[in-house]
């Protein structure tokens, strides 16, 4: 399902956005990054338009709904 995104997806989408900064930019330090996960929290990904998309499967060990959060732009 893609949705926009909302406050509570946040974490998510910090985790996902610092290991991609991370990964692609492996010539800028790792510290660089970090140092600007604040930034995005608060400045860059609430003025952007952000969607989000989660896919459910069912965890076969509990037998509950599992969701994966995947970001988009």
């Amino acid at each position: 399902m893609v949705k926009k995104f909302s406050g509570s997806d946040i974490d998510p989408i910090l985790d996902i956005w610092l290991s991609a900064s991370i990964k692609a930019h492996d010539f800028i330090e790792a510290s660089f990054w970090e140092s600007q996960v604040e930034n995005m929290r608060n400045i860059y990904i609430p003025v952007s338009e952000t969607y989000v998309f989660e896919s459910e499967q069912t965890d076969e060990h509990t037998g509950h709904q599992e969701y994966t959060m995947c970001i988009g732009t």
